[in-house]
């Protein structure tokens, strides 16, 4: 039933997302799609990584820099499962309190976007809530494992140079 939901949900609004990005510049619409786009740019990164997290999944292997050693990387992935487990729990029961609320939204003109945005952010913290869980689990296992690879240690030097160059 929670598969067939989550369905619903994702298709249905990838759907009145498509709709929304197709529409002509300077209408609500197109206005509602750019401020929706907007909201996604806040979204925190750990919560996109959290909801993808396979909780079928028996291994994950995380890539870290070798300038960060990996029982800092441990710990900080340790903490951020700690801190986001109370995050989305209290983030899930205020979005789906606000179900009902935003469901009122109906009787306006067009698509009910706030209904399909605090839907969709309903369940993306129920996906993060449930791939925090299973980190932490994994973590507790020691099924985490840590492999510290040179191509980050560039990708960070070359942001780094960029950053100073820009400063300059």
């Amino acid at each position: 039933a929670v598969d067939r939901a989550r369905l619903f949900f994702l298709t249905h609004g990838q759907r009145l997302w498509d709709e929304l990005a197709a529409a002509e510049p300077r209408t609500v619409s197109r206005m509602l799609y750019e401020l929706g786009t907007r909201m996604q740019r806040r979204l925190s990164p750990s919560e996109t990584l959290l909801k993808n997290i396979d909780t079928a999944s028996e291994l994950i292997v995380v890539h870290h820099a070798r300038a960060v050693s990996e029982r800092r990387v441990r710990a900080q992935l340790a903490a951020m499962a700690a801190e986001s487990t109370v995050k989305h729990g209290r983030l899930l029961l205020g979005s789906v309190a606000l179900l009902p609320l935003t469901l009122l939204g109906g009787v306006l003109p067009g698509p009910n976007v706030f209904f399909y945005w605090n839907a969709y952010r309903a369940w993306s913290h129920y996906a993060a809530a449930q791939g925090t869980q299973h980190l932490r689990e994994l973590l507790a296992r020691r099924c985490v494992h840590f492999v510290a690879d040179d191509a980050i240690d560039r990708v960070c030097l070359a942001a780094q140079r960029r950053y100073e160059r820009e400063q300059r």
